[in-house]
């Protein structure tokens, strides 16, 4: 008769109810749950390390900047807890929470970069902007180029003249005998299906019988 595996049991982190677990599978959750709705409530309640999907705190956004966990008692910290890496390092150089309207320029562009020695402080936008000569480019009606030169509202109008200049093209010179342009051989489409028809009612008229 074979023998009963030995199982470990922990409670859950919420209801209580005790769980199974192989001895090896034992310590790998920090706060195991029994179910997934127990799973929503802990998720909904805890943050930091101690959450069941914590990853070390650290990730990385669409525009390549790093996040760091610190806790939502921070000063900087967003509604998750996290601040972004570059203004934490410079925080802690100046040993005082930076302010909103204050910036941190990245001296070599990359983002992900985040040593103190590449980075530069700078105490409102417009003096990042400094840093980003390229960016200050005016369209001709005075607001911040998009693309192109231009701005949001006068690219969008050139693209919409484009296009409609694309769809808008001339007629053919050459007309059908019913005065509407040329499709095909000289032929309007109304014209052109009708010779076409009739061409293969020809043709089988004059093809030979099929035995």
């Amino acid at each position: 008769m074979p023998q009963p595996h030995a199982v470990v049991l922990r409670p859950c982190a919420v209801c209580g109810t005790n769980i199974a677990f192989y001895p090896s599978h034992a310590n790998r959750a920090a706060r195991p749950t029994c179910s997934s709705r127990c799973l929503s409530a802990l998720r909904a309640t805890v943050t930091g390390p101690i959450h069941p999907s914590w990853r070390g705190g650290r990730k990385r956004t669409r525009g390549h900047y790093v996040l760091l966990w610190v806790g939502k008692k921070q000063p900087m910290a967003t509604s998750q807890g996290y601040v972004f890496e570059h203004r934490l390092v410079m925080s802690q150089y100046l040993k005082r929470p930076l302010r909103p309207e204050e910036r941190v320029h990245h001296i070599n562009g990359k983002r992900n970069d985040n040593r103190l020695s590449n980075l530069v402080f700078c105490s409102s936008q417009r003096e990042h902007m400094q840093h980003h000569p390229g960016s200050g480019i005016r369209c001709a009606c005075s607001e911040k180029a998009l693309a192109k030169g231009l701005c949001r509202r006068c690219y969008r109008r050139a693209w919409q003249q484009r296009t409609k200049k694309r769809y808008l093209r001339k007629p053919s010179r050459i007309l059908c005998r019913c005065g509407r342009p040329q499709i095909a051989k000289g032929l309007c489409g109304k014209h052109y299906q009708t010779e076409r028809h009739r061409r293969i009612l020809t043709r089988q008229a004059l093809s030979p019988p099929r035995r």
